[in-house]
């Protein structure tokens, strides 16, 4: 794929205007910048607004109105990972309202929008006249077989061992972001630094995680002493409950092995220091007291750097105050065996290797430390589930029967919840989940699907029911939806002159299956059970005659 960058021909009364093409993803980024500054302005008030548009994708957006609505969380996610490379790189004065929107108006599945958005976003602002050390590239990097691959696509993203986003100068990076497979420091190392110039554009975050696993972080503002909003989550909750997720995701069964959904909440309720590696910490321990077995325990630990000069002192588990004041946020997550989770944020212009390598020595030693003291409190994921959490039951069956199991209008599964108390769930390949707060009920309605998907085989023997009187015979229900005929001349050994002689309807029957021919059609046997008379006591009647 080749990157195209344009400007000149849409938007022309921003400040700068250019449009990122990707194979066939294009990104339009606008800047614009106030000349004045707010009278007691003491902070930058940059804001980057990231939007995708349904067009895009072909598509129209759902909902009464047919409209974009509020940002999605994957929205709100680009917006902040195009505005962290960006803010070190105006001057520390600078206080004039800058607003960058990053608009989506063609998508390709296999190329997603948040790196060209990164770099149209440097390019806007290089063009636009506003004081600005750039501009920045950016690339997302993968690991798979054991080899580093630039820029994967969709497809290849989903074999790989990391998902690592970087942005950075000629000469420093500026920005990590990763989610990774328990790699080791080297190989986190040598992707950061060995993509940092690069600009092109790569796949991303689409379609990448299952719904199955929720982390949600809050922090309401008394955490920190402050009043504010409490209701719906912020860009920062958000970004930070995905940190979280991030970190968490790489240790979790898969869905064979744990069929279950997770939630995961992590409620702030005091903060000053790293609240999202805290929410790792805590959000570990709690998927291990819940009963879901993860592979192995997971420890997040913020670094901090405060740099004058050429004097560097790179600080573990940083507070608030370290963290406001301090010249980077750099917070990794990880097992014994590697990292599943890095973001880096910084204040300054760059960072550089040796830096880098201290801060995930240190890490590593911090984080090796706390999953100490977690394995001392617990050792491992409860072997119980909690007595809250329903038990799910997985049945398998041929698709063709999953007509059977729903029934006329759903008749069939309808009596089946109702009638069992159980939650059943059917997906297209014929796997069915059974989901119950009493075992019990998941067991009867497994019985109960069984039954009705089973074949009727020759030489099985069934409990049947008389549903019906004929003149020949009579009709046995053997299953749910399957009946068999037993004729006349199979209800017993000895001359039937009437079957009313020897059934009625609702009577229990034991019987075998005969025969089942092409069109279905099962015919059954009573006499089949049932010994017949000894030769002797034959022969004897006889003689007797």
């Amino acid at each position: 794929h080749t990157l195209t960058l344009e400007t000149g021909e849409i938007a022309r009364q921003a400040d700068g205007a250019v449009l990122v093409s990707y194979g066939d993803t294009a990104v339009l980024v606008t800047v614009v910048g106030k000349h004045d500054v707010k009278e007691g302005q003491d902070f930058f008030p940059l804001t980057v607004d990231y939007q995708e548009k349904t067009y895009a994708a072909g598509k129209i957006p759902g909902g009464f109105f047919k409209r974009e609505g509020r940002p999605s969380e994957k929205e709100t996610l680009t917006s902040r990972l195009i505005d962290r490379p960006l803010r070190p790189l105006f001057p520390e004065s600078f206080y004039n309202e800058i607003q960058i929107v990053a608009m989506v108006v063609s998508s390709d599945n296999e190329i997603d929008s948040d790196i060209p958005a990164i770099i149209g976003a440097s390019a806007a602002l290089a063009i636009s006249g506003i004081p600005f050390y750039g501009p920045i590239g950016a690339a997302r990097v993968g690991y798979i077989n054991d080899e580093y691959i630039t820029n994967p696509t969709a497809s290849q993203l989903k074999e790989s061992e990391l998902d690592l986003v970087v942005a950075a100068t000629d000469s420093a990076v500026l920005m990590v972001e990763s989610e990774a497979k328990e790699l080791p420091e080297s190989v986190m190392l040598g992707a950061t630094l060995g993509t940092g110039r690069d600009e092109q554009a790569i796949d991303a975050l689409q379609g990448e995680y299952s719904d199955r696993f929720m982390l949600h972080y809050n922090m309401p503002p008394y955490a920190t002493g402050e009043t504010g909003r409490v209701g719906t989550p912020k860009r920062r909750e958000i970004g930070h409950g995905r940190l979280a997720k991030r970190a968490l995701i790489a240790v979790l069964p898969s869905k064979e092995d744990f069929s279950y959904t997770m939630r995961v909440v992590s409620e702030i309720t005091e903060s000053n220091g790293s609240s999202s590696m805290a929410s790792v910490c805590g959000g570990c321990l709690a998927l291990m007291d819940a009963g879901v077995p993860i592979k192995a325990h997971v420890a997040g630990i913020a670094m901090g750097l405060i740099k004058e000069g050429n004097r560097v002192a790179v600080l573990t588990d940083i507070l608030g105050d370290e963290d406001h004041l301090g010249d980077m946020d750099f917070k990794v997550a990880g097992t014994e065996d590697g990292i599943t989770a890095l973001q880096m944020d910084i204040k300054i212009t760059g960072i550089t290797t040796e830096i880098m390598q201290v801060a995930l020595s240190q890490a590593k030693e911090g984080r090796e430390h706390i999953l100490a003291i977690m394995k001392k409190e617990m050792k491992g994921s409860r072997q119980e589930l909690s007595a809250f959490a329903p038990r799910i039951i997985t049945v398998k069956i041929h698709p063709d029967k999953i007509r059977e199991v729903i029934g006329k209008g759903g008749s069939v599964i309808k009596a089946l919840t109702e009638e069992t108390g159980a939650t059943i769930d059917i997906e297209d390949d014929g796997t069915i989940k059974i989901a119950c707060v009493d075992g019990l009920q998941g067991e009867e309605a497994k019985r109960r699907i069984l039954e009705i998907t089973a074949e009727i085989e020759v030489g099985q023997i069934y409990e049947g029911t008389v549903i019906k009187m004929l003149d020949f015979g009579a009709i046995v229900s053997l299953l749910p939806g399957k009946d068999g005929l037993l004729h006349i001349s199979q209800i017993a050994h000895q001359r039937v002159n009437a079957v009313t002689d020897f059934l009625s309807e609702g009577q229990k029957v034991k019987v075998q299956v005969i025969e089942v021919d092409d069109k279905g059609r099962v015919r059954v046997s009573a006499k089949a059970l049932i010994e017949p008379p000894p030769a002797e006591e034959k022969s004897d009647s006889k003689k007797e005659d």
